[in-house]
């Protein structure tokens, strides 16, 4: 083991590195969210409140089952690939409360059931950023950059840590185990930051 004494942060990072190692290694069981038979495999769940709302109950359910040597992970696929391969960046019947319009109704016209006439109809958590509203204005017709597909996928693997997070704050003397991301690297380089 060779430490540089330039950079003091080696020790600690090695030191915390080989805690999760070790962590992980001893732990007996991985709990994961489970999957739905939809597209998106369970990515879905993330775009609704109430869908949210039931994601934060069955992660609380692993996160009692997992105990203190388990760790539970967030499961789904939301990498920006994968996302396009399912055509969520341009489905404009998937409805979700957490993009800037309201889906199908980010531009002028009519309702073809209610004839209720719109205009750029902003959600709730869209907005102004300043104020921790979000800009994403996906899905669109006319395509989604690369750069904000891949901008919207981190997010919403932020809402699932943040679902996760939430679940073990809801449990009064939470047990010690691991929380964890899964992280999936697919798709060409365009989609890949460093």
């Amino acid at each position: 083991l060779s430490i540089n004494p330039l950079q003091p942060h080696t020790l600690r990072s090695m030191s915390m590195t080989s805690t999760v190692r070790s962590l992980l290694s001893t732990s007996t069981k991985i709990y994961e969210a489970s999957r739905t038979h939809a597209a998106l495999k369970g990515a879905e769940r993330l775009f609704m409140s109430e869908h949210r709302a039931l994601l934060q109950a069955e992660y609380q359910g692993l996160l009692q089952q997992s105990g203190a040597d388990g760790v539970v992970s967030t499961t789904f696929n939301t990498s920006a690939h994968w996302l396009r391969e399912k055509g969520f960046f341009s489905d404009m019947k998937r409805n979700n409360d957490i993009t800037y319009y309201v889906v199908g109704r980010g531009h002028k016209g009519v309702d073809p059931v209610t004839g209720e006439e719109f205009a750029f109809q902003v959600q709730p958590m869209g907005g102004n950023s300043l104020y921790g509203k979000n800009h994403y204005c996906v899905p669109r017709a006319h395509g989604v950059s690369a750069g904000e597909e891949k901008r919207f996928s981190g997010y919403l693997g932020r809402i699932n840590m943040q679902v996760l997070k939430a679940a073990r704050e809801a449990i009064p003397d939470a047990p010690a185990g691991l929380l964890g991301a899964s992280i999936n690297f697919d798709g060409p380089a365009v989609y890949i930051e460093y």
